[in-house]
């Protein structure tokens, strides 16, 4: 016989199997449920900051609504127009955003975006805000809302909207 079977001698032994096994499930949707939830929880509170829950947060940039709650960039006059945005130009928008209108240091953004090991590489940054700039501003030689302080950092200038 297998090391592993089961055997039922009497109701009480099949009760048993059926009570465990429904609590298994039931664990196991509970589980389910709590990895949702963390997840939502996760992308509420963002990088760095937390947010109200169930508000979307927007900002206004030109003619851009850039929704961070929803991860998304919509014209304001033509809402079927989007903008594509990176993972990656997603964390550093996000991260300037959260602390919108203040200075952040390039090593803080580096630290936040790509990790402890990357804190000199400026050049990833402005590569980054460069391409931000261009899908972003109406002028991205002339910025009005992702500037630069030389040899400083960034800043991040935008009318919140609430939705």
């Amino acid at each position: 016989p297998p090391h592993h079977s089961l055997t039922i001698k009497s109701g009480n032994d099949l009760i048993t199997l059926l009570v465990y096994l429904a609590a298994s499930i039931g664990f196991a949707l509970f589980a389910s449920q709590l990895r949702v939830a963390n997840q939502r929880l996760k992308a509420a509170i963002g990088q760095g900051g937390v947010h109200e829950i169930g508000t979307d947060i927007i900002y206004l940039v030109g003619k851009w609504n850039i929704n961070l709650t929803r991860s998304s960039v919509e014209n304001t006059d033509s809402p079927a127009e989007h903008i594509h945005l990176t993972p990656i130009e997603w964390k550093v928008l996000a991260y300037l955003a959260e602390r919108e209108g203040s200075l952040v240091p390039q090593r803080e953004l580096l630290k936040a975006v790509w990790g402890d090991s990357y804190e000199k590489e400026t050049h990833y940054l402005r590569l980054f805000i460069s391409q931000l700039r261009k899908k972003l501003e109406i002028n991205s030689a002339k910025p009005k809302h992702i500037l630069t302080e030389s040899g400083s950092g960034y800043r991040f200038v935008a009318k919140r909207v609430n939705a």
